[in-house]
């Protein structure tokens, strides 16, 4: 393309952009994008409360699990142990 093509090719380019008005918003456009943006935010909030909610109910559960399997087995040998001593059972040397 010659220098002269290319100058036209631009400047026919440039004269369609001459025609191009600004779009213009809804009066109430503003008010809505705000609403949404704070709902949105809201949202995010309460799904991020939620995810530390649910953490933490876990946590407590394998906590108490824990807590719960390490009493049975120390109340199951103190078990043990008086059913031994009262019935005579406890190994004593020969």
């Amino acid at each position: 393309m010659k220098k002269s093509d290319l100058d036209k090719e631009i400047d026919l380019t440039l004269s369609s952009l001459d025609d191009i008005q600004k779009a213009k918003a809804p009066d109430d456009f503003l008010t809505t994008l705000t609403s949404k943006m704070i709902f949105r935010n809201e949202q995010k909030t309460w799904m991020r409360r939620a995810k530390y909610a649910i953490a933490a109910m876990i946590m407590f559960a394998i906590v108490n699990t824990v807590l719960l399997i390490n009493s049975m087995s120390s109340d199951r040998e103190e078990m043990l142990d008086s059913v031994a001593t009262e019935w005579n059972l406890k190994a004593e040397g020969y």
